[in-house]
C-alpha cells in the first residue's frame, strides 16, 4: 500500500515553484500599488516657464482630491516661494536637516487654499526681483498619502506697481466769433495704458498616469492567480499519480 502522507518529489517541486514565483511577483505588486498614488499634473506658473514678473499667486493641480487643512497653517498643505537669493531653498526637499532659510524671504501671503484637486497660494510680490523662483510644496492626498516636491520658474522683470491710467484731458472750446459760427467740439484724447503681456506658460507635462498603474496591478493579480491555480493542479496531479 502506498503511503500518501508523504510529499512526492514532484509535489515538493511544485511548492518550491509557487514560493519562487510569489517572491518574484511581490516587488511588482508593490510597485504597481505605489504608482497608483495621486500625482502632480500641472502648475501655474508652469514648471521651468518664463513669466514677466512674480505673479499674485501660484497654484498646483493634482490627479485626485487633496485633504483640506483642518485649520490654516496646520502643516497639511504648505506652499513656499523663494527667490534666487535663498540658496538653501532646494535643500528643503533634498536635505531638510541642512536647509537654513531663516534669512530667506518667503513670498507666500497667508495660508494656502485647497479646493478639490487644486491648492492655491496667494503671494506678496511687492519688491520681488527678476530671476529664478523656487516653489516648495507639501500636500496630503485624499488617500492619506503625503507628498512634497519643488519646481522653479523665472521672472524676467522685477515687480512694479500697476500703472494708473491718467485722467482724460478735455480741450478748451473754441471762441465764438459770430452767432452764425458754431463752437468747435473739444477733442478728448483717449489715455491708453500699455499692459505687459505675460507669456503663456507651457502646461506641465503630466506625471505618471495613475490609471496605468491600476491596469498593471490587475494584470499582475491575474497572472498570480493563474500561477497559483497551475501549482495546485500540479500538486493534485502528482498526488493522484503517486
Amino acid at each position: 500500500m502506498t503511503d500518501r502522507t508523504h510529499s512526492t518529489p514532484r509535489s515538493r517541486t511544485a511548492v518550491l515553484l509557487a514560493i519562487g514565483l510569489s517572491a518574484l511577483l511581490a516587488p511588482l505588486a508593490a510597485a504597481t500599488a505605489a504608482s497608483a498614488h495621486s500625482t502632480l499634473e500641472e502648475t501655474s506658473p508652469a514648471s521651468e516657464s518664463v513669466v514677466s514678473e512674480l505673479p499674485d499667486e501660484v497654484s498646483l493641480t493634482f490627479s485626485d482630491d487633496l485633504t483640506p487643512p483642518a485649520s490654516p497653517g496646520d502643516g497639511t498643505t504648505d506652499i513656499a516661494v523663494f527667490d534666487a537669493t535663498c540658496e538653501d531653498a532646494g535643500l528643503l526637499i533634498a536635505d531638510p536637516g541642512r536647509a537654513d532659510t531663516r534669512d530667506c524671504r518667503d513670498y507666500a501671503d497667508g495660508a494656502p487654499v485647497v479646493s478639490g484637486r487644486t491648492a492655491t497660494q496667494a503671494l506678496d510680490p511687492e519688491g520681488a526681483p527678476a530671476g529664478e523662483y523656487t516653489v516648495v510644496w507639501r500636500v496630503l492626498y485624499g488617500d492619506g498619502h503625503a507628498d512634497s516636491q519643488l519646481f522653479t520658474f523665472e521672472a524676467t522683470s522685477a515687480w512694479a506697481p500697476a500703472a494708473t491710467p491718467s485722467a482724460s484731458e478735455t480741450a478748451a472750446p473754441s471762441e465764438t466769433t459770430s452767432p452764425a459760427e458754431s463752437a468747435q467740439p473739444s477733442e478728448t484724447p483717449s489715455a491708453t495704458t500699455s499692459l505687459s503681456e505675460s507669456p503663456t506658460p507651457e502646461a506641465a507635462a503630466p506625471e505618471e498616469d495613475a490609471s496605468a498603474g491600476i491596469v498593471i496591478a490587475i494584470v499582475a493579480g491575474v497572472v498570480v492567480l493563474a500561477l497559483i491555480a497551475l501549482v495546485v493542479w500540479l500538486i493534485v496531479r502528482s498526488r493522484r499519480a503517486s
